[in-house]
């Protein structure tokens, strides 16, 4: 009998404008020689090979207990968000771990009038 496959769920990164053209300029020019059928493939091969990265360099390798849908703000940075973490990668310290002892950034509400591009 064939594996049963696994659920999905869905959701919308924010892109600029110039980068959606790029994703899909990308998909056009080399998708089928690298074997993304459509831009979804795109996205999940990288964000899956981006997670597998910081769950080794975080996380020992493992991976972290699931957040239900709801849980974590969406939406793009705040313009304090973003300098903070220039700050950050210039050298400076991460916040401090939440109440469970998880490293929590994503504690600010989003930011009004951020624009989600539909790729």
């Amino acid at each position: 009998m064939p594996p049963i496959p696994k659920k999905t769920k869905s959701l919308s990164p924010y892109f600029t404008e110039e980068d959606v053209d790029q994703i899909r300029a990308a998909l056009n020019a080399v998708g089928c020689l690298e074997g993304y059928a459509s831009i979804s493939e795109l996205v999940e091969a990288a964000t899956l090979r981006e997670l597998r990265r910081l769950q080794r360099k975080y996380n020992g390798g493992k991976k972290w207990l699931g957040i239900p849908a709801g849980q974590i703000r969406p939406g793009r940075r705040t313009r304090e968000e973003s300098r903070r973490s220039q700050r950050k990668s210039d050298g400076s310290t991460l916040p401090p771990p939440s109440s469970n002892g998880v490293l929590n950034c994503h504690r600010r509400p989003p930011a009004p009038g951020t624009e989600n591009l539909r790729l």
